[in-house]
């Protein structure tokens, strides 16, 4: 019987290969035995141990405005009753712009990623899937917020939603085989879409300087153990914002509570019913609410958060890496200079 993932010990050679294939999807066994330094036989068994153990997949991370997506929404829902999951599943699967649907405890008890062309597109969307949860349990709250940058993680898109994107039917197949496999040789991409080398590198080529695939990274697919946590936070922005948001970024760079994946999986600055979203992992309630409180005081009196412990993902995939946070966070600070 194999370990439970919350139970595996990484060591530190398996640790530093995955922190590896996080930060470069598409590296070579033979690269990653390098930097890891160990030899490329034991670097492709504990990658396999990886896979099997705790579900790491390679995938690619897609520029959605690039693709055409530009609306990006993060919707908190409130219910009378608990969920029933078939039928919400039932509803989601309905249509592609719910990316990623999770049932969860706290002060709402969805969370929906919802990405669309448009907005209209997401409205006639938010109608169908708010009339539908209401024929069954009254929805008492739906909170909604555009994502406005992400500045770590993201949730990985499904292979359905590439079907309908303004692409060459060529760069269509080569997106939709690296989101199943992104270690995918150029040459063996040229053999399914039976073409040239060249031609398979050059589509390969124009999708990374359009955008549409800005990275390869990893996931970890399987629970790690602990709770995650989703949390909206409304801030106060009190004049020394920056200096509060600099200390904020302190907290969001430290290493993980389980030891296998980063604690802080996403943070992106939202506008809507508040203004940062944040998806977290920690060993035990009381560490998130020791977590909570120390937001409170970092962004200041004044501060709110709305939280939900994610208790089962009905759709899509939760975004555990391990990576150095320092290196992909994006730091853009907002600057208004006026008339």
């Amino acid at each position: 019987m194999h370990p439970l993932p919350s139970e595996l010990h990484l060591d530190n050679i398996s640790r530093r290969l995955l922190k590896t294939i996080c930060e470069d999807g598409r590296i070579t066994v033979a690269d990653a035995a390098e930097r890891a330094g160990c030899s490329r036989p034991t670097a492709q068994a504990k990658l396999r141990m990886l896979e099997e153990e705790l579900g790491v997949q390679r995938i690619p991370e897609l520029g959605l405005s690039a693709l055409g997506f530009r609306h990006r929404y993060l919707i908190a829902v409130k219910t009378v009753e608990n969920v029933n999951r078939r039928r919400l599943l039932q509803i989601i699967e309905k249509s592609d712009i719910p990316q990623f649907a999770a049932v969860c405890e706290g002060d709402f008890n969805i969370l929906i990623y919802a990405v669309a062309r448009n907005s209209a597109d997401y409205m006639r969307w938010s109608y169908f899937i708010r009339s539908s949860l209401q024929s069954g349990n009254k929805v008492l709250s739906w909170k909604v917020s555009n994502v406005v940058l992400e500045r770590l993680g993201f949730f990985p898109v499904e292979a359905g939603i590439l079907e309908d994107v303004s692409l060459s039917q060529v760069q269509k197949m080569i997106l939709t085989e690296l989101v199943g496999n992104a270690t995918i040789s150029v040459s063996e991409l040229g053999g399914k879409l039976k073409m040239s080398p060249p031609g398979a590198k050059h589509h390969f080529s124009t999708l990374i300087n359009a955008g549409v695939i800005k990275r390869f990274t990893a996931v970890i697919r399987k629970p790690i153990g602990g709770i995650t946590v989703a949390f909206f936070i409304e801030k106060p922005f009190l004049p020394d914002h920056s200096q509060r948001a600099h200390r904020a970024r302190r907290m969001y760079f430290r290493e993980s509570g389980t030891g296998i994946a980063n604690r802080y999986w996403m943070v992106s600055e939202i506008c809507g019913h508040a203004d940062q979203f944040n998806l977290a992992n920690f060993r035990t309630v009381e560490e998130w609410l020791a977590e909570k409180e120390e937001t409170v005081q970092v962004f200041g009196e004044g501060t709110k958060i709305h939280s939900g412990i994610i208790l089962d993902v009905l759709r899509g995939t939760l975004p555990a890496r391990y990576l150095e946070i320092e290196k992909v966070y994006d730091m853009t600070e907002w600057k208004f200079e006026g008339k």
